[in-house]
């Protein structure tokens, strides 16, 4: 499983493009196909990478937002925010 460290404050998410959603309590890369979502409960931050490109054919868009996701995941990661644990 991936995490944010602990030591990280997650207004530090939004450098990134992650939007905070306050329904859920989590930071998504887009609100309607949240691909990367990042749970902000304090004992976990817990990444979940949704991946379903099954459904990128009827929404071309999809594939896009996605990307860059993924895109995201990298620059955490190379950031030096995320963990494995």
């Amino acid at each position: 499983m991936l995490k944010i460290k602990d030591n990280v404050d997650l207004k530090e998410l939004e450098k990134f493009g992650m939007k905070y959603n306050g329904g859920s309590e989590c930071y998504v890369n887009d609100y309607v196909y949240s691909y990367l979502t990042i749970y902000t409960t304090d004992r976990n931050k817990e990444i979940i990478v949704d991946i379903s490109p099954a459904s990128f054919g009827d929404f071309k868009g999809r594939k896009k937002i996605y990307e860059n996701a993924m895109g995201i995941l990298y620059d955490l990661i190379k950031a030096d925010l995320v963990e494995k644990v």
